[in-house]
């Protein structure tokens, strides 16, 4: 993010150095330009400073130029700051720094000393009109601003669209949600350059104030423009040429490709009056007054409160020490950054706020789990004594029948209540989405490695799968899904989310390999087919093993242990070596399983290793947990990596399933999954009593992926629950 000023009449100028991590409190006080004659110097006496011109100003200090010789006035004597219908401010100046500005004048940077409350508050008020009065300081605007200003070139964390389709779907939305001359429509004429135009203003060059900014003057007929769109739930930004028409009208190509930016980490919600939230806070300007609030909307990053310009004298960038916040069961306590003031709909003037440093994680997630509540009303999240309406929700999903076996239910049901009525927040979340009577989907995500969590068991009714059903099918997935990424970013300690889907299905093209194309940081997931099997592994399968030829399988030895982690170093990506702990002091999981063990979650990984005349060649990666966890095995899951091949391998492997097989009938683990990444040994493991399930697709992927995978996920979701329920029922597919 770049710091400076933004050049243009009344525009902010940002001073401040977010870190990557950590909280991001500003360093410096938030300024805005002032416009000529907007300010003016006074001499107590009322006279006027002469040649004095404020250039910006902030909470703490301003910015002028005068001539050099009335420098020693200016300097530690009072003044007056005449704001015109805002107010006079009185303060004296401390000389920071000065630079020579030709001409016998200087630049002054001075900071303010002797203000009175009555000057502050004139001060606040200035500056939040100077906000409030200027269109283009929107939150989207500036980003799109700061986006347009940093790089030309496609950088991380965004959403490329390539195909002309998409481009237009999301062209059209954003032109129709601008408003003022920006009435423009994507429409296809199949003349230059491209196969469709957009024509983005009637007349003039009015729309350049409505949101958009090129790179060169857009009053020119012809030339290469950058545009960024200010538009909701996310900005584009698309390079293209632009020309006049001789109708008057300027028509911009359509462009190679579309580029989305800025996602929200959540949405907002608003509080309801029935059930009110208070906000109190030290004042960061006034030590003996304090701030009191209604609280009005809420995130997972903070909250809002309508400011009242005339009395509360704060500025943007405001740092509140302490924050106190009335939940309906707790109190908490924050630090909270004044991060942007607007205007609402409705004609408030709102604050925002964002909660960077809570005084302790429960703190922390108690908020989270509150702002959950609000922004899904619907959606349960179950412990306790009620985690079995996370079974009924997955038995009335039929899921659970693929993969269980008749004799096994009443098993799996004790399982799954036994280890689910026990789970911590520190390790996982069943969620049950509750609608007219019915458990319409459930949704789990649990702790899989230090820094990974598994996102998994996703089911929606039986009922709303129909044809008929489709819009709420739609609808249903939508809230169903995000709520996966809510976890991965707001509730799951954890640096990375890992989920398993079935490969090459419509459905997966559509949340996930859409997407994966389409995010331009690669290297922040890993995205990769697997061959899925699972085993049983009952005592009859367990006696049809047979011993192995010239092969030695047992426990891997400590040297053992750091050699596998330094070929898997090697051989994976950092990445997934990283968020599967593959590291050599952690690649046992001895310290999280002990860790997991404390809060009766059990994690566990074993690892053995196939010799041949002495010499390892194979390793086998055996995880476990309280089978009830997952339904599907997914937390009991096994692969074996191939340190060298050759004659043995087959049988070094043979050796290796079979003690897996074992391994899991000792645990009493009535289900397993096993994966490799082809189907080479397809044979051999379903000789062995391995069960092929289907090709399935890893996706292993930071944190930070989570707020772009959401807005994909509701853009994507939406649009066809609005396309079915436009459809005829028997038009609606019978796969997603």
């Amino acid at each position: 993010m770049p710091s400076g000023p933004i050049r243009g009449e009344g525009a902010l100028v940002f001073d401040e150095q977010i870190g990557v991590r950590g909280p991001r409190i500003p360093t410096r006080a938030y300024r805005v330009s002032v416009p000529p004659g907007a300010a003016r110097w006074l001499l107590p006496s009322g006279v006027p400073l002469t040649k004095a011109a404020i250039m910006d100003v902030s909470a703490t200090g301003v910015r002028f130029s005068l001539d050099a010789g009335y420098l020693d006035v200016a300097a530690g004597r009072p003044l007056v700051c005449d704001f015109g219908p805002a107010g006079q401010f009185e303060t004296r100046l401390s000389v920071a720094r000065t630079e020579g500005l030709g001409d016998g004048r200087v630049l002054v940077g001075a900071s303010f000393s002797r203000v009175t409350r009555s000057s502050s508050a004139t001060l606040s008020r200035f500056i939040l009109e100077r906000v409030l009065s200027d269109a283009e300081i929107s939150p989207w605007f500036e980003q799109c601003r700061r986006f347009a200003e940093k790089t030309t070139d496609i950088s991380r964390g965004e959403i490329v669209y390539g195909d002309q389709a998409a481009i237009e779907a999301k062209l059209s939305r954003a032109f129709v949600e601008r408003k003022g001359t920006l009435v423009g429509s994507v429409w296809p004429e199949g003349q230059w350059p491209q196969s469709s135009r957009i024509v983005v203003s009637s007349s003039g060059d009015d729309w350049v104030s409505e949101g958009l900014w090129g790179s060169t003057d857009l009053a020119i007929d012809n030339g290469v423009v950058e545009v960024a769109l200010g538009v909701a739930p996310c900005p584009v930004f698309f390079r293209t040429m632009a020309r006049r028409g001789a109708d008057g009208r300027l028509r911009l190509a359509f462009p190679d490709c579309l580029r989305e930016f800025g996602f929200r980490s959540s949405r907002r919600a608003s509080v309801e009056a029935s059930v009110p939230l208070s906000l109190r806070a030290s004042h960061p300007h006034l030590p003996q007054a304090g701030v009191s609030k209604a609280v009005l909307e809420i995130s997972a990053g903070g909250l809002a409160f309508e400011l009242l310009p005339e009395k509360d004298v704060l500025f943007p960038h405001d740092v509140f020490d302490r924050v106190e916040i009335d939940l309906p069961d707790q109190s908490i306590r924050a630090t909270g950054v004044l991060r942007n003031v607007f205007t609402s709909s409705e004609g408030r003037v709102k604050c925002g706020v964002e909660l960077i440093d809570f005084e302790t994680s429960a703190d922390r997630l108690a908020w989270r789990e509150y702002v959950f509540g609000a922004i899904y009303p619907s959606i349960d999240i179950v412990r306790g004594d009620e985690v079995n309406r996370g079974w009924e929700a997955l038995g009335e999903a039929e899921y659970a029948d693929r993969w269980t076996l008749t004799a096994q239910e009443a098993r799996r049901r004790q399982a799954y209540h036994s280890a689910w009525s026990k789970v911590s927040p520190l390790d996982g979340y069943t969620l049950v989405m509750s609608n007219e009577g019915l458990k319409e989907g459930t949704v789990a995500a649990n702790s899989m490695y230090p820094r990974t969590w598994l996102l998994h068991q996703l089911g929606i009714h039986c009922a709303r799968r129909t044809k008929e059903q489709r819009p709420r099918f739609f609808e249903i997935a939508r809230e169903i899904y995000t709520t996966l990424a809510y976890i991965a970013q707001h509730l799951a300690e954890a640096d990375y989310f890992v989920l398993y889907v079935e490969a090459h299905s419509r459905w997966t093209r559509l949340l996930f390999d859409d997407f994966v194309e389409r995010y331009s940081d690669k290297d922040a997931f890993v995205f990769t087919c697997r061959e899925v099997f699972r085993c049983f592994p009952s005592d009859a399968i367990v006696a049809a093993l047979r011993p192995t030829k010239g092969v030695t399988v047992r426990p891997a030895a400590a040297d053992e242990l750091t050699k596998l982690s330094d070929h898997l170093r090697v051989t994976l990506s950092p990445l997934e070596y990283d968020a599967f702990s593959y590291g050599p002091d952690e690649i046992d999981l001895s310290g999280f399983s002990r860790e997991c063990e404390e809060r009766q979650y059990r994690r566990h990984r074993t690892i053995y290793v196939a010799a041949v005349e002495g010499q390892v060649v194979s390793a086998a990666i055996a995880e476990s947990a309280d089978e009830g966890i997952s339904v599907f095995g997914l937390l009991n899951i096994a692969w074996i990596c191939d340190l060298s091949r050759g004659p043995w391998t087959e049988e070094a492997r043979a050796a290796l399933l079979s003690q897996l097989i074992r391994h899991y009938h000792q645990l009493d683990v009535q289900l397993f999954v096993y994966s490799e990444p082809d189907d080479e040994w397809r044979t051999l493991n379903e000789s062995l009593g391995l069960q092929y399930v289907s090709a399935g697709t890893r996706w292993i992927a930071r944190r930070s992926v989570a707020a772009a995978w959401q807005n994909h996920l509701e853009t994507t979701l939406e649009a066809h629950r609005l396309m079915r329920r436009m459809q005829a029922p028997t038009a609606a597919s019978a796969e997603c």
